[in-house]
Formats: C-alpha cells, sequence, structure tokens
C-alpha cells in the first residue's frame, strides 16, 4: 500500500477540522470585539481568512482527486505550491497570534474582574495553539511531497498524481527503469 495517498487523507482531514476550530473560534473573537472600536485583534482576521481558504480548498481538492483521475488539484506540483501557499498563510496566522498575544495580554490571562476580556485571552491562546499545529501538519506534508519529487526524479520514476505515488523502490532494485 502506498503511504502518500493515505497521509494525504490524514492531513487533508486534520488541517481542515483544525481550520474549523480556528474558523470558529476567530468568529467568536471578532464577534466580542465588534462593538469596541478601540481594540482591532488583527490575528482573528488573518486565522478567518486562512481558515475559510483552507476549508475551501482542502475537501475539494480531496474530493475532486477521488471524484476523477488526473484531476489537476492532485498533481504533485499543484499541491506542492498550494501547501506552500496553505504554509505561508498558516505561519503567519500563527506568528500574528502569538504577537497580538503578547501586545494585548503581556501579563497572561489575569482579568478576574472582565470576564469577556478574560474570555478573548483564552480564546487566543487556543486560537495560536490550533494555528501551529496546522502549520506543523502543512509543513509536515509539503516537505514529505518535496522529497517524494526529488527523491522520485533522482530515481528516473516519474510521477504526476497522487494516485501514482507508490513506495520508492531500493536505488540498485530492477523496479527502477530511467525514463527515455
Amino acid at each position: 500500500m502506498a503511504i502518500i495517498p493515505l497521509l494525504r487523507t490524514i492531513v487533508f482531514a486534520l488541517v481542515t477540522l483544525l481550520s474549523l476550530v480556528v474558523l470558529g473560534i476567530c468568529a467568536h473573537i471578532e464577534y466580542l470585539t465588534s462593538g469596541d472600536s478601540s481594540t482591532y485583534l488583527s490575528f482573528a482576521a488573518f486565522g478567518l481568512g486562512s481558515a475559510c481558504v483552507t476549508v475551501v480548498t482542502l475537501p475539494l481538492f480531496f474530493i475532486l482527486g477521488h471524484a476523477r483521475r488526473g484531476v489537476f488539484t492532485s498533481m504533485i506540483i499543484f499541491e506542492i505550491i498550494w501547501f506552500l501557499v496553505l504554509w505561508v498563510l498558516w505561519v503567519a496566522t500563527s506568528g500574528d497570534t502569538v504577537v497580538d498575544r503578547a501586545f494585548f495580554f503581556p501579563e497572561g490571562c489575569i482579568f478576574n474582574n472582565y470576564p469577556t476580556a478574560n474570555q478573548i485571552c483564552y480564546e487566543v491562546t487556543v486560537v495560536e495553539a490550533f494555528a501551529f499545529l496546522n502549520f506543523f501538519a502543512v509543513f509536515f506534508y509539503y516537505d514529505v511531497l518535496v522529497l517524494y519529487a526529488i527523491i522520485s526524479a533522482i530515481r528516473g520514476r516519474g510521477i504526476w498524481t497522487i494516485h501514482d505515488a507508490t513506495p520508492i523502490p531500493p536505488a540498485g532494485s530492477a523496479a527502477v527503469r530511467p525514463i527515455s
């Protein structure tokens, strides 16, 4: 059994689920801060954007890849580029969340007399954690795809779609044939 399609399924499901969490929490933070014109938490808007892009595209790519063979969304080069874009979005979201948390809540969640501020502080922490988890999952899958493409190219195997991604045979085996 090929490991790349299994890894693809796991990463797509995990990142989509974590993105739904970030989407919900960022929307709630935007709701809580919508009446206050003096406070703008930029990470919440950034998290909404990153989560929306992720939640819409990854299930779409997965469904298209299973509905039709050879569709462009299942091509290795397309996924490498798209996961690089997602990686940049999630690293920026997590970095912006860290900066905003340090700016607005430098001493932590210590607002016992202000329950809304305390709630926002705890939700910022959750967004920070899930944004980093998404960043690491997307980065891991991106690295696996790039390494797999490089190793396959060095060994003379052409891989075009995820469905063609089979285990790489050892370097000296008879299964390796150079492309003419």
